[in-house]
């Protein structure tokens, strides 16, 4: 149990939403947050919650300096073999806080993107996002998803403050 000023909580972010320079060229969420997605970071800063950052498979694989992709063109690169090891290391760190009663509040991906989109609604999932699900459930984790989109900022913010403060 956590009794030294820690908050004991924490959310997992795909990377991007932190680091918006990793992002591939094409997209508009850099011009719009040319660092970070600002409302998301601001609001997690808010409820003082921590963060685990996912690392970015594409840019692992492929590096930054990448076009545009989409789901089809990952799954016939042999992509999903580096996000399965990647979800497995991840999910061992997770287990790890979870173990030390550490609360996963969320999981917060990117609809639309062939890596890391959560998949809500009937929507596809990404790649590393099905991995990290079966490595997730293999440690007994279940963490709730979270999408965010560019388009929808206010409902996504008020689905991540619902988790960031659960009542």
């Amino acid at each position: 149990m956590i009794r030294d000023g820690r908050s004991g909580r924490l959310i997992v972010l795909a990377h991007c939403i932190l680091n918006t320079n990793s992002i591939c060229s094409g997209p508009k969420t850099p011009k719009l947050w040319p660092g970070m997605i600002n409302p998301i970071v601001e609001k997690i800063m808010e409820y003082n919650v921590g963060v685990f950052q996912l690392p970015c498979p594409e840019f692992i694989v492929y590096g930054l300096d990448r076009p545009a992709t989409n789901r089809h063109a990952l799954e016939s690169s042999g992509f999903r073999s580096k996000c399965r090891e990647i979800a497995g290391a991840v999910s061992k760190h997770l287990r790890e806080y979870a173990a030390k009663d550490y609360k996963i509040l969320a999981l917060v991906g990117l609809r639309g993107s062939p890596s890391c989109s959560p998949g809500l609604n009937g929507r596809e999932k990404g790649i590393f996002f099905e991995e990290l699900d079966e490595a997730l459930k293999a440690h007994g984790l279940y963490i709730p998803k979270i999408e965010f989109e560019r388009t929808e900022v206010e409902s996504c913010i008020k689905s991540l403050e619902r988790a960031l403060n659960p009542s």
